[in-house]
């Protein structure tokens, strides 16, 4: 009968170490050691920063260097082709603006002039300059004030035009001081009269716009050409250059498709007084 127990008590201690083992290795599991992540090839990033194309570049830049004027007064007038003579009062200044079939006068403080004959300083299009015979209505008059100097500007144009003739402004620069007028057109671009210092320095400055080859014709490019007029202390609109005489001048160039036109920021060209970025 003892060892009948003996054995028993073999076989159990045998039974529970083999019990033992088979717990501990269902607990300890090996570590599972992952494949290793094959290296992340460089790829090129991409900025989602915005680019901004020639129209975004020109407006921003053209803000910043604006002189803002210190009195606007629009026409509200709604008649066309009408004698008539009106008043406006500018600040402490007075215009009257003097219209017949004959001829337009214009009558700034005590200084009368006819527009008769009137042409741009500058070419408007590839035909040349714009002329005063378009102007039967006054839109805008601004007053500039700078450095001790006064200036009224005069948007005109033609009440109830027709075709191309609805794209055409004409407009006015006059100098208070020296009685100095200036005259500028365009065609197909912004109508509103502004003054610019481009320089920084207390200048006053125009920007004209000539507008080259245009057409409807689908496919057709034409360019928009941009440059410098600064006032002198003469009163006097001059033509501004670079150091070897070559005026400064901005591009742009347009595809018209359809009844689209598209700008060609890759055709952009200038030579200005700074880069434009």
């Amino acid at each position: 009968m003892y060892k009948n127990i003996k054995i028993f008590l073999a076989v159990f201690l045998t039974s529970m170490i083999f019990c033992s083992c088979a717990r501990t290795q269902s607990v300890i599991q090996p570590l599972q050691i992952p494949a290793e992540t094959p290296p992340i090839s460089e790829t090129k990033i991409e900025s989602n920063q915005h680019k901004a194309n020639v129209e975004e570049k020109l407006k921003k830049y053209l803000s910043n260097r604006e002189i803002k004027p210190s009195v606007v007064i629009n026409n509200d007038y709604a008649g066309a082709d009408a004698e008539r003579e009106e008043v406006i009062k500018v600040s402490k200044h007075k215009v009257i603006w003097i219209y017949s079939y004959k001829e337009t006068k214009i009558k700034i403080n005590d200084d009368i002039f006819t527009l008769k004959d009137k042409s741009s300083l500058n070419k408007a299009d590839g035909d040349g300059k714009i002329d005063s015979e378009i102007v039967n209505s006054w839109d805008e008059i601004k007053l500039f004030k700078r450095n001790n100097r006064e200036l009224i500007g005069i948007s005109m144009s033609r009440d109830f035009c027709t075709g191309l003739m609805c794209s055409v402004s004409f407009y006015l620069i006059y100098d208070l001081k020296t009685k100095s007028k200036t005259f500028f057109g365009k065609f197909r671009t912004d109508t509103e009269l502004k003054l610019y210092d481009f320089k920084n320095n207390g200048s006053i400055d125009f920007l004209s716009t000539t507008n080259v080859s245009f057409s409807k014709t689908s496919g057709i490019e034409y360019s928009h050409i941009y440059e410098i007029y600064a006032l002198d202390d003469k009163g006097n609109f001059n033509l501004q250059s670079d150091s070897n005489q070559k005026p400064y001048f901005i591009k742009r160039v347009f595809s018209s498709d359809s009844e689209e036109e598209k700008e060609l920021d890759e055709k952009f060209e200038q030579n200005w007084i700074e880069e434009i970025k």
